[in-house]
């Protein structure tokens, strides 16, 4: 689901509040996934910079 639909969603009159608390929580947390998709130059992050990357033989 993209950002958009969910935040359409969200702003929906008919849903009980339980349902848009549900709904801004599960934004908050795509939100927050997408944040951590990207460094701080826009570049995608594959794996962990802890540890080298591991590659299937």
């Amino acid at each position: 689901m993209l950002y958009e639909d969910m935040l359409s969603e969200i702003n929906e009159e008919e849903i009980s509040k339980e349902a848009k608390a549900k709904r801004l929580q599960e934004l908050h947390e795509f939100i927050k996934s997408q944040n951590h998709l990207h460094d701080d130059h826009g570049s995608a992050i594959i794996g962990s910079r802890d540890q080298n990357p591991t590659f299937q033989e």
